[in-house]
């Protein structure tokens, strides 16, 4: 980290890798509950208009919103690791 001014700019390299891996873990749970209730979904006896609606909303909807979701989380984390790899390498600079 450099110090400026008596402001602080840079980040704590492993704290921010162990962010990364957070992030990444956190998404694969994501796609870990769309996985569960989908396969839950599809061995549940349910028949008629309602259970058309409800498997069509989660398909077309809940799913989907949840995999975009785990996507931004796993983005972020792909994001903290280049932010940390570039600190490194910041850091490597000037030692």
């Amino acid at each position: 980290m450099v110090a400026e001014g008596g402001n602080v700019f840079g980040l704590d390299v492993e704290a921010v890798k162990s962010l990364a891996n957070t992030l990444r873990t956190q998404a694969e749970g994501v796609r870990q509950v769309v996985t569960t209730i989908t396969s839950q979904m599809s061995q549940t006896e349910w028949n008629g208009p309602d259970a058309v609606q409800f498997q069509e909303e989660w398909d077309g909807t809940h799913a989907t919103k949840l995999n975009e979701i785990a996507a931004a989380i796993e983005a972020y984390g792909t994001t903290a690791d280049a932010n940390a790899a570039s600190q490194e390498d910041t850091s490597n600079t000037y030692s």
